[in-house]
């Protein structure tokens, strides 16, 4: 589903943040809940769109 969600942003002109790694091709260590939020805080975001958490 997330990927349908990216196409139709940028389709929209709009940008795609991913908070958890910030690389959703990444194996890295999920960043910290603060990082997020500062995240969100400075791009601005006007919609948040979270998928299913799936565990690895």
């Amino acid at each position: 589903m997330m990927f349908y969600v990216r196409y139709a942003a940028h389709r929209l002109g709009a940008a795609v943040c991913y908070l958890r790694t910030t690389n959703p091709g990444s194996s890295a260590r999920i960043l910290p809940v603060d990082a997020q939020l500062r995240i969100l805080v400075s791009t601005s975001v006007d919609v948040l769109y979270a998928d299913r958490c799936r565990e690895r």
